[in-house]
This record gives C-alpha cells, sequence and structure tokens, in this order.
C-alpha cells in the first residue's frame, strides 16, 4: 500500500484479477462470499465476450494497491504520504483526469477483489520527502482489465452502481430505515462511550482486554479502522457523515468535470437517493471486514440497509451485556469508603 513497502517480490506477482465476463483475457476473480461469516476468498474464471452497448460508464484509471481490510466505502476519506516515485507518478495521473483513482484491494494471499472504491483527491500537500494526499471514497467500481503495472496500476474499471429504485413505497420504506439507523447508531455511540468511561485501567487507558476479543479480532471499527479512518465509523453522528460525504462529493463531481471523468460518478438517479447510499454505506463502515466488502459489493440498497440495522443491533445487544455485566461486577474505585453495613 502507499506509504509502505510491499513484501515478497510485489503484489502485482499474483494471479490478477477481473471481476466481468466482457474482459479482454483469462483472468480469475476474487470476491467475498454473501453468505460467509468471515473474509473467504472465492476464485472465479471468467470468459471474454465483447462488452454490451448498454454496459455502465467505463474509464482507466490509476489504481493504489491496498489489502482489503483499507478499503474505503463511499464517504469515508484517508490520508496517505507517498514518498515512492511510482505513487508519485500516479498522483499526476489521477490530477489529469479530474482528481479520480481507484483503490485496488487485495487479499493476503495475493488475489484481487473484483470490486473497488472510486476515489476523489480532495487535497494534496508536497512535503520535505513525499506528498501527503487526502483522498476520499465517491463512488464504486467493477474490475474489468488490469492494463498495466509499470510504474503503477491501470486499470479498465466500469460504473458500479445500486439497482434502480422502482416505487414510492421503497423510498418511504428506506427513509423508515434511514431514521432507524441514525437512531441505532447514535445509541451505539452512547454505549460505547459509557463502556469506555468504565473500561480503563490504572494508568487511565482504555483496557482493550476488557472487550469483546472476537471484536478486536475481526477487525471492527473500535480498535482497528478509527486509527485509518478516525472520522468514521462511530466517531462522528452519522448524519454528520453523511452531511459532509454529500458535499464533498459536489466538489469531487466539479473536478472530474475539469477532466471530462464525470460520468463516473452520476449513477444516482437523484440525491435523495445518494443521501441513502451514504447512509447505508457509512453505517456499514462502522463493522468488520467481510461486511464492509459485502456493502462495496452489493448493488441492492435495500439489502444494504437492511444489514447495516442488523449489525447496529447487534453491536447494540453486545455493548449492553457487556455494561451490564461490568455493572453486575461493580465500578466503585479500589480506594472508594465503603458502605455503611
Amino acid at each position: 500500500m502507499p506509504g509502505q513497502r510491499e513484501r515478497g517480490g510485489g503484489m502485482l506477482a499474483v494471479v490478477l484479477a477481473c471481476a466481468l465476463a466482457p474482459c479482454t483475457s483469462h483472468m480469475s476473480v476474487t470476491h467475498v462470499s454473501r453468505s460467509s461469516p468471515s473474509a473467504r476468498s472465492v476464485v472465479v474464471m471468467s470468459e471474454p465476450s465483447a462488452i454490451p452497448s448498454t454496459a455502465p460508464p467505463m474509464l482507466t484509471l490509476p489504481s493504489f494497491p491496498f489489502p482489503i481490510a483499507e478499503l474505503l466505502l463511499p464517504g469515508e476519506k484517508k490520508e496517505m504520504h507517498l514518498y515512492e516515485e511510482r505513487f508519485v507518478k500516479l498522483l499526476e495521473h489521477s490530477l489529469r483526469v479530474g482528481s479520480l483513482a481507484a483503490q485496488l484491494g487485495f487479499t493476503d494471499n495475493g488475489d484481487m477483489l473484483a470490486y473497488a472504491p472510486l476515489l476523489s483527491v480532495e487535497s494534496w500537500v508536497r512535503r520535505d520527502v513525499g506528498i501527503n494526499v487526502l483522498v476520499r471514497c465517491v463512488g464504486r467500481l467493477k474490475v474489468v482489465d488490469v492494463q498495466g503495472a509499470e510504474p503503477y496500476i491501470t486499470t479498465l474499471y466500469q460504473v458500479h452502481a445500486d439497482d434502480a429504485l422502482t416505487s414510492p413505497t421503497q423510498r418511504r420504506v428506506l427513509r423508515e430505515q434511514q431514521g432507524e439507523v441514525h437512531a441505532l447508531h447514535d445509541e451505539v455511540r452512547a454505549l460505547r462511550t459509557k463502556l469506555m468511561g468504565i473500561c480503563v485501567n490504572a494508568d487511565g487507558d482504555p483496557d482493550i482486554g476488557s472487550l469483546d476479543e472476537q471484536q478486536i479480532d475481526e477487525g471492527t471499527v473500535t480498535w482497528g479502522h478509527q486509527l485509518t479512518r478516525p472520522e468514521s465509523g462511530f466517531a462522528r453522528p452519522i448524519a454528520e457523515q453523511v452531511d459532509e460525504g454529500m458535499e464533498s462529493f459536489v466538489c469531487a463531481c466539479d473536478k472530474a468535470k475539469a477532466g471530462e471523468t464525470e460520468h463516473m460518478l452520476r449513477v444516482e438517479t437523484s440525491d435523495e437517493e445518494r443521501e441513502l447510499a451514504y447512509t447505508s454505506h457509512l453505517a456499514c463502515a462502522c463493522f468488520p471486514t467481510a461486511r464492509r466488502v459485502n456493502a462495496l459489493s452489493s448493488s441492492a440498497l435495500e439489502e444494504r440497509m437492511d444489514m447495516a440495522l442488523d449489525s447496529l443491533k447487534e453491536q447494540r445487544s453486545r455493548i449492553a451485556a457487556k455494561l451490564s455485566l461490568v455493572s453486575a461486577l461493580g465500578t466503585e474505585p479500589a480506594d472508594s469508603p465503603a458502605e455503611d453495613a
């Protein structure tokens, strides 16, 4: 990934993947099974065929290689330090095509994910060594064909959009679910704050051992994603995150328009659908890698909103159970005077 040296001869010393049947060569596709509770890789072979005339917009973009656990969802942002010449050149390429780039995900064994976040470069600052770059995910892509690897990866992508909403009833139900997501997210944030206030060690630091070990092992935002995405997950109210994401999307469109690449962003039919999509993605950003990847690949907004609600309810129940356990064990400081008998 940018800012780190690649091991074992580089990430490209693998069987590269292609996401679609209309590709130009035989390549293996890797995706995360939606029925799997963990990020289990499944490899599928794809046969070359002609690209249909009704296919979504496509574009060749420079691509940053990342572990799948570090892939962003729409609305999330990340700051990178680019110090290798190839990544500096990648940034220069991005600025020529409307400040757009992609985040190409790789599994631990080197297979490539079939879906990729679409990034917009929000700002960059040259340092004594390298360049600091702030990027935000503004859309989703399907991998069509890897077109080059030197000096950096260039890939042909196709826009990956949600299925269109076809009835007022769908929109009404999704609006109701959006309100429920906001309320649950706020409730979980409050419970987490309360738990974090209790679970401290003698030095006043968070006692990680007192939290659910499974959460930590699965890479939840509690101790993982917040380190690289400090303003997503449960760090801020989700409504605030969605508003910021929507505002940033408009800026990204202006930059892309200058580079004649705006067609890769305008995929939702309305601002309402975009807001609903951002809500579902940013809610799923709170959870482990497998669910995040499922959200990235899903084309069903209703399915993704259901997943967000289920995950938030699970998190609420889990933290509430921990709080009950802590309360049952007692939380009085060791030096507090004992109550009179």
